[in-house]
């Protein structure tokens, strides 16, 4: 059982070992599609849309976590799969990539899953911002709206 309060803690409390007690503290830079340089790019899915069901509740318990990569390119050839079949996703999702330097005092992810373009995700502890940790900003796509890389 994690020591440290969540961000989300009145929700993760409705789910059995949420978040999992394998998940751990990361010091790492971790990234994430974002709109732009603010907070509301850091509000997990079932915040924004309570109403979203993601099935099991481990999925639910996920669902007020964070979706970050533990690479740039990762993030990115994920980001191009899902709007390659979806183009509408733009909206949704974002259109650049930030990376964050991520500290052990802003909360616990999971393995990142090498078979998932290194998809990890992060409960943040109560208190956190991660929009003022940003340390760099990729666009993800040219002046034309192509994808850039």
């Amino acid at each position: 059982m994690h020591s440290k309060k969540f961000k989300y803690q009145k929700y993760l409390d409705l789910y059995p070992n949420c978040p999992p007690d394998s998940y751990k503290e990361i010091e790492d830079n971790g990234f994430r599609w974002i709109f732009s340089n603010d907070n509301d790019s850091f509000i997990p899915v079932l915040i924004i849309n309570p109403a979203r069901q993601l099935g099991i509740d481990e999925k639910q318990c996920e669902g007020y976590a964070l979706s970050m990569f533990k690479h740039e390119i990762g993030a990115y050839e994920r980001y191009k799969k899902l709007v390659k079949a979806r183009t509408k996703l733009k909206e949704v999702l974002g259109n650049k990539i930030a990376e964050i330097n991520i500290s052990k005092l802003d909360g616990i992810g999971s393995e990142p899953e090498t078979n998932n373009f290194t998809h990890f995700n992060f409960h943040e502890y109560d208190g956190t911002d991660l929009s003022l940790k940003i340390v760099n900003i990729t666009e993800i796509f040219d002046g034309n709206g192509n994808f850039k890389w």
